[in-house]
C-alpha cells in the first residue's frame, strides 16, 4: 500500500518539467529521540523504495535524491528542516515522518511555496479512535463486554453480543 501510494505521489510530482539532473525529495522526520522508534523504519523503507526505483532507471529517466532532515518530533526544527529543504535545497516533494505535532508548521511551510506535502506514518488520534454512533445507524462494529466466569478464577473472557 505504502509503495503504490509513494509511487503514485512521485509519478505525480514528477510529471512536471524538470529543470535539474535528479528529482530532489525532502524528508523531515522523528530520526532520533523516543518517537523515532516508529518513525525510523518508514524513513528507512522509502530510502529502500527509492534506491529501488534509481536502480532501474528511475522516473522519466531522472534519478530521486531524498534529502534526509532530523526534527526529533519538534515542530521548530521541522519548520526550519521544511524552509531550508523548500529554498536551499529546491524539492519538489516534501514528506512528513514525524509526530502530528509537526504537521502544522510544515503544512503552512509547504503550501506558502506550493510543493506537494505527503505524510509518512503518521495518525492522529481522531483518525483511529471509534465513530460515535447515532441511534439509527446500524453497528458496524459488535459491543464486546467482559463477563466474570463462576469459577474461582479471577480470569476474564470477552462475549461478543
Amino acid at each position: 500500500m505504502l509503495k503504490k501510494t509513494l509511487f503514485g505521489v512521485l509519478t505525480a510530482a514528477f510529471a512536471l518539467p524538470a529543470a535539474a539532473q535528479d528529482y530532489v525529495v525532502g524528508v523531515t522526520g522523528a530520526l532520533t529521540g523516543p518517537p523515532s522508534s516508529t518513525y525510523a523504519p518508514a524513513v528507512d523503507a522509502m530510502r529502500i523504495y527509492i534506491d529501488r526505483v534509481n536502480a532501474a532507471g528511475g522516473v522519466n529517466g531522472h534519478k530521486i535524491k531524498l534529502v534526509l532532515e532530523d526534527d526529533g518530533a519538534q515542530p521548530s526544527k521541522a519548520a526550519a528542516n521544511t524552509k531550508k529543504l523548500i529554498t536551499q535545497d529546491n524539492v519538489i516533494l516534501m514528506v512528513n515522518a514525524s509526530l502530528s505535532s509537526t504537521y502544522a508548521p510544515v503544512i503552512a511551510e509547504t503550501k506558502d511555496a506550493g510543493v506537494p506535502l505527503l505524510f509518512a506514518s503518521g495518525v492522529r488520534r481522531a483518525s483511529i479512535r471509534r465513530p460515535r454512533r447515532s441511534s439509527s445507524a446500524p453497528r458496524a462494529m459488535p459491543r464486546i463486554t467482559t463477563v466474570r466466569r463462576r469459577s474461582t478464577s479471577s480470569r476474564q473472557r470477552p462475549k461478543v453480543r
